[in-house]
């Protein structure tokens, strides 16, 4: 049994223990560290992580511990790979307990940056002037393709079925359709031309916690079909969340 397999197992073991309860609270400041997100769990007395937006450190109290411990999450890493490398990291001295807390603090703070990224955009539509200035670099097929933010989390595979937010514009910034307004996600399975080809190629580029912007054209849209609101030979740019993949 490998390293990796062996702390998988071992958290595996500890969750049926511990649980994941996930809470914000009030930690204690920090000097030069405004935190945007503090992970506190009853389960674990004491222990606390203060996380803050666009930061690769975090800091860490261990169970009925009275110092904070700083910690650097490796560029490009995340979910269980994250984890091992904290683990690995002897200068910590954490114990199974203190990587099973921080595990659900990562969870949390994963949790509140998703859902803050979906209320700004639920909240905020393009205008026709700003959609002109998104994925205008395009792949050998004409779709242009723009990453927003990286979410670093699973990648997004054909056959597999994703789940994605999204909200369709025409070129003069009319919306004609919007799952982010209904409050409910789209799920499809990608690869097998259930969606317009350029969602089957864009959403294959991303990564769980993306947001992105695909600008398709119509050839890789409906074509010459009306459909709907949306008129024939039509651009279509969508903005994209992809909420997981399964």
């Amino acid at each position: 049994m490998n390293q990796k397999t062996s702390l998988l197992l071992i958290l595996v073991l500890l969750s049926g223990v511990f649980g994941f309860a996930q809470t914000a609270s009030k930690c204690e400041e920090i000097p030069g560290f405004k935190k945007d997100f503090c992970a506190e769990n009853p389960k674990f007395p004491g222990a606390c992580a203060q996380f803050q937006d666009g930061s690769e450190i975090f800091y860490f109290k261990a169970v009925n511990g009275k110092k904070y411990k700083q910690i650097t999450t490796p560029k490009g890493v995340s979910g269980e790979d994250l984890l091992i490398e904290i683990a690995k990291n002897k200068s910590l001295k954490l114990s199974a307990t203190d990587i099973l807390f921080i595990q659900s603090a990562l969870s949390g703070w994963n949790t509140a940056q998703t859902e803050g990224i979906i209320k700004k955009i639920t909240e905020t539509k393009r205008t026709e002037a700003e959609l002109t200035q998104f994925a205008n670099e395009k792949t050998a097929s004409g779709l242009g393709f723009q990453l927003l933010r990286s979410g670093g989390g699973k990648a997004a595979e054909a056959g597999k079925k994703v789940t994605v937010h999204y909200r369709g514009y025409l070129k003069n910034g009319q919306v004609f359709d919007a799952s982010f307004d209904r409050g409910t996600p789209f799920d499809f399975t990608l690869g097998k031309g259930q969606v317009i080809k350029g969602w089957d190629e864009g959403i294959a580029k991303l990564k769980v916690g993306d947001h992105a912007i695909l600008r398709i054209p119509p050839d890789l849209g409906y074509g010459a079909r009306k459909v709907g609101s949306i008129p024939e030979n039509s651009e279509l740019i969508f903005e994209v969340f992809l909420l997981g993949v399964n």
